[in-house]
């Protein structure tokens, strides 16, 4: 049995995922000069106000995750066995 993984690039994403990822790119970049609440507060801005919802999605969805690799790191939450 053999697993085939298709090759991702660009011209394989829709434009909304093209769009997420620019998001979670951006939000990633912002996480080294930003704290998690204040990129929380960024993202509900642009939830709100961006004129790209996909991006405003990936944006929030690196946050969401930053947040739970924080809390599991500080020992607020465990990690599911």
């Amino acid at each position: 049995m053999s697993i085939t993984i298709p090759e991702i690039n660009a011209d394989n994403l829709s434009a909304d995922d093209q769009y997420r990822a620019a998001g979670r790119a951006d939000a990633y970049d912002d996480h080294t000069n930003r704290t998690i609440d204040q990129l929380n507060i960024l993202a509900r801005y642009m939830h709100d106000l961006h004129p790209n919802r996909a991006y405003a999605e990936g944006y929030s969805a690196y946050i969401k995750g930053a947040q739970l690799e924080e809390q599991l790191a500080s020992g607020r939450i465990e990690a599911a066995r």
